[in-house]
């Protein structure tokens, strides 16, 4: 998904790393989604940076976790 702004944002002791997408959807145009939250500043600014330079989030469209169990 491409992204247009990122903001950090100081809520609860944690700040939150969120981002907005261009209008795809009707609350894409204002609504800010989370990407992630650090409890510290320097933390949460490196990913805001990052996610800024990419440009835009991944989507999983598929996961999957298999753990194989061997019984002796």
């Amino acid at each position: 998904h491409s992204i247009k702004k990122v903001r950090l944002q100081f809520h609860n002791g944690l700040w939150y790393v969120e981002y907005q997408r261009p209008a795809k959807y009707f609350v894409d145009g204002w609504w800010w989604f989370d990407d992630s939250k650090y409890p510290e500043y320097n933390d949460a600014y490196q990913r805001a940076l990052v996610l800024a330079q990419q440009k835009g989030t991944k989507e999983i469209k598929h996961k999957q976790l298999i753990i194989d169990i061997d019984h002796h």
